[in-house]
């Protein structure tokens, strides 16, 4: 177990050394410090016995321990150079990793205690995963069905059964410093629909879940249409919908009772990191990253994949 820690600690440190910066010759006036971190469950509840990691880049030894009945995990790191950083897990639970603290401007360590939270691991299905890389659009200016499903267009420009959505792509370009690419996602069906959730993702080393989306679809405060766009002009900010922080939900196929509460939905979600561009035909390329629950009785966002990958080695 120690092995294992010390391997992901030896290799998170390396980025952040990249992402930080060289290691400092004033290290030692770092003063020392202890770090009290709260480890709880998605309901707020403590999570006892958590394997718990914290390092910092002056201490990279780290310490390694467990979490108290009160879900406290408590240690000194020597001459502490922030980012400060951990790693938590334990069987039953999503497992979250990334900086816990970093410094701006003068301050020091904080002496409050900082809360982690481990998701459960609650109801994980298998789940499709599909990975578009070269997904260019058979025309611009017309919906196009798109089977999320099957993962392609429908028929005649592909091999999809179904119009889950319909894609509309919309290009100008004049220049590579001038241009707008703008694709829209609009659902078939009055109650599916989209839902753009933030998260805190991988991106500067941020505490992350190995787990991004909750574990179930909402019932409600969905969007007909996603929009994702590029664009860039002449004396204008770039502008990008793609974003790491974020996740869009789905629920398509609604199926309804005889009172309109939805009975049957398939789920997913999509990243929120897309991109958008021009290919050597002239047509909008994309790509869509994203996960598809086809059992249209759960509501479950947790892929037996990542699910599995959770436990302890």
């Amino acid at each position: 177990m120690r092995h294992h820690a010390l391997a992901v600690l030896t290799i998170l440190l390396m980025f952040s050394l990249q992402a930080h910066g060289a290691q400092d010759p004033k290290d030692k006036e770092w003063p020392n410090a202890i770090v009290r971190v709260k480890v709880v469950d998605d309901d707020g509840r403590p999570v006892r016995d958590a394997h718990s990691t914290l390092w910092s880049l002056s201490d990279m030894d780290g310490t390694f321990g467990r979490t108290n009945r009160r879900g406290i995990y408590s240690q000194q790191l020597k001459r502490i150079r922030p980012p400060v950083g951990g790693e938590f897990y334990k069987e039953g639970y999503y497992k979250s990793i990334g900086d816990i603290w970093k410094r701006e401007g003068d301050e020091r360590f904080p002496t409050n205690t900082i809360t982690v939270t481990l998701k459960r691991i609650i109801d994980p299905v298998p789940m499709q995963y599909y990975k578009r890389t070269a997904f260019f659009l058979p025309r611009h200016d017309k919906p196009v069905g798109f089977d999320f499903e099957v993962g392609d267009w429908i028929d005649p420009d592909g091999k999809g059964k179904v119009a889950d959505v319909w894609i509309v792509g919309r290009a100008i370009e004049i220049s590579d410093r001038d241009y707008e690419y703008r694709v829209s996602l609009v659902v078939s069906n009055k109650l599916d629909g989209f839902k753009t959730v933030f998260v805190r993702g991988p991106d500067n080393f941020a505490m992350s879940s190995a787990l991004l989306p909750p574990q179930k679809a909402p019932e409600s405060g969905y969007q007909s249409e996603l929009e994702l766009y590029k664009a860039w002009a002449p004396g204008k900010e770039f502008q990008d919908s793609s974003r790491k922080d974020c996740l869009h939900l789905f629920r398509l196929r609604t199926k309804v009772d005889e009172t309109g509460k939805p009975v049957e939905a398939h789920v997913g979600w999509l990243k929120g990191e897309t991109s958008i561009g021009i290919g050597k035909k002239g047509l909008l390329g994309m790509s869509l990253y994203y996960y598809w629950n086809p059992d249209p009785t759960s509501r479950s966002l947790e892929p037996k994949e990542i699910a599995e990958r959770q436990g302890l080695d």
